[in-house]
C-alpha cells in the first residue's frame, strides 16, 4: 500500500471514529443491547504485514459485524520501526510505551506489529479475523 493510500486509510478510521465519538456523546452511537468494546492495533507504515490489519479494523469499524459488541478501533503507531528506512509521522514513543506495557501484562516475549489488543484483556495477531471474532463472540 502506497503512502498516499495508507494515509487515506488512516484519515477514514480517524473520520469515522471521530463520528462515533460524536454518535456515543449524543447517546445516539451504540445499539441497545451492545457493549463498547476498545480494540487497539499496534501498527506502522514500516511494518509491511500491518495494511490487512489496518483494513480489518476498518471493515470493523464501519460494519460492526458482531452483534453482541460495539467496537471502537484504535489504530497506534509505534515508533520501533522508524529505525528501518523511513519515520512513520504517525509514529509516537507512547504508543511503543503502550504496547510494552501489554506485552509485560500478557508475558509475551517480545512486542510486534500488527498486534491487536481487544479492552486491555486479550492480544492476538491483528489481521487474523478469525481470532477477532472469537474473543469478540
Amino acid at each position: 500500500m502506497s503512502r498516499v493510500a495508507f494515509g487515506w486509510t488512516l484519515f477514514a478510521i480517524f473520520t469515522a471514529a471521530a463520528g462515533v465519538a460524536a454518535q456515543l456523546r449524543t447517546g445516539t452511537g451504540v445499539p441497545a443491547g451492545r457493549t463498547i468494546v476498545i480494540a487497539e492495533l499496534f501498527t506502522s507504515e514500516g511494518c509491511s504485514s500491518c495494511p490487512p490489519a489496518d483494513r480489518l479494523l476498518e471493515t470493523w469499524l464501519r460494519q460492526q459485524p458482531s452483534t453482541g459488541v460495539y467496537v471502537i478501533p484504535l489504530s497506534e503507531h509505534v515508533d520501533y520501526w522508524d529505525q528501518q528506512g523511513w519515520k512513520d509521522p504517525f509514529s509516537s514513543a507512547q504508543f511503543t510505551e503502550r504496547q510494552r506495557s501489554y506485552g509485560f501484562r500478557f508475558n509475551i516475549d517480545s512486542i510486534y506489529t500488527p498486534q491487536l489488543v481487544i479492552d486491555g484483556t486479550n492480544e492476538l495477531v491483528g489481521s487474523d479475523e478469525a481470532a477477532l471474532k472469537l474473543v469478540l463472540a
